[in-house]
């Protein structure tokens, strides 16, 4: 008759499971040889399931730190954010919209370079400290990501993020803007055609020291929409940016009309999914009137 042999998998004090082996009546494997195999299923289920602790709680973290964002008369504004595949852990993408004052609106992206709980949770302090740089230099860009910058280095030393900070003056749509190594802002007109805000491209946060931010103007008119993205939701395996800048621009032309949150679905929707290497943020703002 056939014999089994059953070892426990055990790692860390933790029962895992067990190894059987059936060796069909013929002579025993050595039993030495089949308990270091048994050693090694072991820790590697255990490293298995530390990592989806670690990325379910990473995606957690992510997803708790994104902003409620504001109600603002004149304004639709929608924010998502959506993990990457399976196979990726979750990254430092973060999106927020700061109401200045009566006639000034912030609105900044950022993604911190990496992938998973130390990248988030570096996320989570990084969008904090730039609240409270956005209450001394709300107003400018260049200002405002130059300290961002300093923070970074100072108590993230080595870690590198990208983020584009914009300020929208309401009575006028005057549009000012400055990015460390982001991608550039979509403004989408009313009749769908689309161009970037791709001038006033600096390094990325944490690269180079005393980085002088230079900022760029635009003009947002009624009915027009502003989206900010990360990289994620344009690139893939295999493929150029340019190519997925350019389906940006395809999509964009399918918008007219609708709502900030109705785009931000279009956008994440009808992008291809397969070989989707990271997780994306998009925030976009439309106005929905003409301001006085």
């Amino acid at each position: 008759p056939a014999r089994l042999l059953r070892l426990p998998l055990e790692a860390d004090g933790l029962s895992l499971g067990e190894l059987t082996i059936d060796h069909d009546g013929g002579p025993p494997p050595d039993e030495a040889h089949v308990t270091a195999i048994a050693q090694q299923i072991a820790q590697a289920l255990r490293r298995a399931g530390l990592y989806e602790h670690e990325h379910r709680l990473a995606e957690r973290l992510q997803r708790s730190l994104l902003p409620v964002l504001p109600v603002i008369d004149g304004l639709d504004v929608a924010g998502r954010y959506a993990p990457g595949s399976d196979l990726v852990d979750v990254g430092g993408d973060w999106y927020d919209v700061h109401v200045l004052d009566g006639d000034h609106i912030g609105l900044t992206i950022g993604d911190v370079a990496g992938h998973g709980l130390s990248e988030a949770t570096a996320m989570g302090q990084i969008s904090a400290a730039l609240r409270g740089i956005v209450l001394r230099h709300g107003r400018r860009p260049g200002a405002v990501l130059a300290e961002l910058d300093h923070f970074l280095r100072a108590y993230h030393p080595g870690r590198m993020a990208t983020a584009c900070y914009l300020v929208l003056h309401r009575p006028s749509g005057t549009l000012h803007y400055a990015r460390a190594g982001h991608l550039p802002p979509l403004l989408i007109h009313a009749d769908g055609s689309s161009s970037f805000l791709d001038r006033a491209l600096a390094p990325p946060l944490g690269m180079v020291n005393d980085v002088a931010y230079t900022e760029s103007e635009a003009r947002i008119a009624a009915g027009e929409t502003l989206l900010l993205f990360t990289d994620g939701l344009v690139e893939r395996r295999g493929e150029i940016l340019d190519a997925g800048l350019d389906r940006l621009t395809g999509l964009a032309r399918r918008t007219a009309g609708l709502s900030a949150d109705e785009l931000c679905e279009v956008f994440l929707h009808h992008q291809p999914s397969a070989d989707k290497p990271d997780d994306c943020a998009l925030l976009a703002l439309r106005t929905t009137r003409p301001e006085a």
